[in-house]
C-alpha cells in the first residue's frame, strides 16, 4: 500500500504594523505574477500528458476505445494541462496597514502573519499560502514572485521569527 508524503514547513512572524485600521494606506510595493512558475507547472503537466498517452497508446488502449471515451480523455488532459492557468491574476500590493491580493483587500487584524509551504505526495511544485491571523482561509501566493521576501522586508522587524 502506497503512502502519502506531505511535508509543510510553518514559519510564524510578528508583524511591525498598525492594526485595526480602517483603509488600505498609502501603498508601499508590488509583488507580479511569477509566469515561469506557472510555465514550468504547465510543462510538468504536459510531459506527465504525453507519458500517460504512451502508455495508453502501447497498451492499445487508446486505438480500441470509442469516440465519446477518447474525447472526454482529451477534456481531462486539456484540464489538467490547463489548470495553472488559473494563476495568471495572482499578483499582491502591499499597503502600509494590509495588503491586497487579487484585488481584494486585507487588512491586518492582528500583528501576526504565518506563511506555510506545502511539498510531498500529490503536489506537482510546493505550494505556498499566506494566512494573516483573522483571515477566514490562506491565500495561496505560489504564483506571486517574491512575495514572502518582500512582505518579510516591508513588514517584519529585524529578528521577530519564530519556525512552527
Amino acid at each position: 500500500m502506497a503512502r502519502y508524503h506531505r511535508k509543510t514547513e510553518t514559519t510564524t512572524y510578528d508583524l511591525t504594523v498598525p492594526i485595526g485600521a480602517a483603509s488600505l494606506g498609502r501603498r508601499l510595493g508590488e509583488a507580479g505574477t511569477n509566469w515561469s512558475r506557472i510555465g514550468l507547472d504547465v510543462l510538468i503537466r504536459a510531459a506527465l500528458v504525453v507519458f500517460a498517452t504512451v502508455l495508453l497508446w502501447r497498451k492499445g488502449e487508446l486505438a480500441s476505445s470509442t469516440p465519446f471515451v477518447l474525447g472526454a480523455v482529451i477534456c481531462i488532459y486539456a484540464l489538467l494541462i490547463l489548470f495553472p492557468l488559473r494563476h495568471c491574476r495572482d499578483h499582491m500590493e502591499f499597503h502600509e496597514n494590509g495588503i491586497v491580493y487579487r484585488g481584494k483587500p486585507y487588512l491586518f487584524q492582528t500583528p501576526r502573519a504565518q506563511w506555510s509551504r506545502v511539498s510531498g505526495t500529490g503536489h506537482f511544485l510546493s505550494v505556498t499560502y499566506l494566512y494573516l491571523d483573522g483571515m477566514e482561509k490562506q491565500l495561496n501566493v505560489s504564483c506571486v514572485r517574491d512575495a514572502q521576501e518582500i512582505f518579510t522586508r516591508l513588514y517584519i522587524s529585524g529578528g521577530e521569527r519564530r519556525g512552527a
